[in-house]
């Protein structure tokens, strides 16, 4: 090794262990992980952890400290209509998304506001600490976890000392070692037969009322697979209903089959979940998946 090379070397393992907490890191509900250029396409791209001071309302995901893709260099509302190719590849559901635009834009809002510090993926894990109780790592809260490059961003996932959820929609493109940090989003028994061949879990959407058939479709065809152990509540309950809810019941924070890909962590089993989200795109989301899983389910 040159006198230059080992020159530079000490100066960039000084520069991260230089890196210091502020003020800012603590009060600040969201941190800029990476920037950097997009896997699909080039573009200028920012991951943002969000829910670091305020937790998310929604009780499926409590606890959790969400990862956002979003372009950098325009509002997610043009990425969207350019066709999201730079977040979400090639998604087969992304006109269909699940996730509020009205949520992109307010941490777009916050992003181009300088509300969120940058800080090195490795000291996530002390800032999320802060908070109190344990909280798990959710990736592809909006975008495809592998946007991001595995050497620079992935590998370092299950290093981090938290428990973490990632989901993949290109997982036939990205590079393999994410399979062993991320599921593999499917939404057809073809799909999830795909991807188990590859060596991925499979996260399963399917159409209201199918979760029960479909696994029971994947068992005969020999995987292991169960059906999402959140159960809704209905659109009109009470928020009596939900804390209980929140409190009692199985959510992506204590559930026995986290998504968190293929590893020694983890069971094996695939994740076979009916169609939830925004109640504005769900019906047109369900109907998506209905063409897209034509299949019968039954063996």
């Amino acid at each position: 090794m040159s006198t230059r090379t080992l020159k530079r070397k000490i100066k960039r393992t000084k520069k991260k262990t230089a890196f210091e907490l502020t003020a800012q890191h603590l009060k600040a509900n969201g941190v800029v992980l990476w920037r950097g250029r997009s896997r699909f396409d080039g573009s200028p791209m920012v991951l943002i952890a969000v829910g670091l001071r305020d937790p998310t309302s929604n009780i499926k995901t409590p606890h959790t400290v969400t990862v956002y893709g979003l372009r950098s260099d325009i509002s997610p509302r043009e990425n969207i209509l350019e066709g999201a190719r730079s977040t979400c590849g090639h998604c087969p559901i992304k006109k269909e998304c699940y996730v509020h635009s009205w949520t992109l834009a307010a941490i777009y809002k916050e992003f181009i506001a300088g509300k969120y510090p940058s800080l090195p993926l490795e000291m996530l894990p002390q800032v999320m600490r802060t908070q109190g109780p344990a909280h798990k790592l959710r990736l592809g809260g909006y975008a495809n976890p592998s946007v991001v490059g595995w050497r620079e961003f992935g590998r370092l996932i299950p290093n981090l000392g938290v428990d973490w959820l990632s989901y993949e929609h290109d997982w036939r493109g990205a590079p393999a070692a994410w399979k062993s940090v991320s599921m593999a989003s499917t939404e057809s028994i073809k799909g999830t037969l795909a991807a188990d061949s590859r060596g991925w879990r499979a996260f399963q959407v399917v159409p209201v009322g199918q979760g029960p058939a479909v696994v029971k479709a994947l068992r005969a065809r020999g995987l292991q697979a169960v059906q999402c152990h959140f159960k809704k509540l209905p659109s009109d309950a009470s928020e009596l209903d939900k804390l209980r809810k929140l409190r009692n019941g199985v959510n992506c924070y204590n559930c026995p089959t986290p998504c968190n890909g293929f590893n020694s962590l983890s069971p094996n089993h695939h994740v076979v979940v009916e169609v939830h989200g925004n109640p504005t795109i769900l019906p047109s989301r369900n109907e998506r998946l209905r063409i897209l899983n034509r299949e019968n389910v039954n063996p």
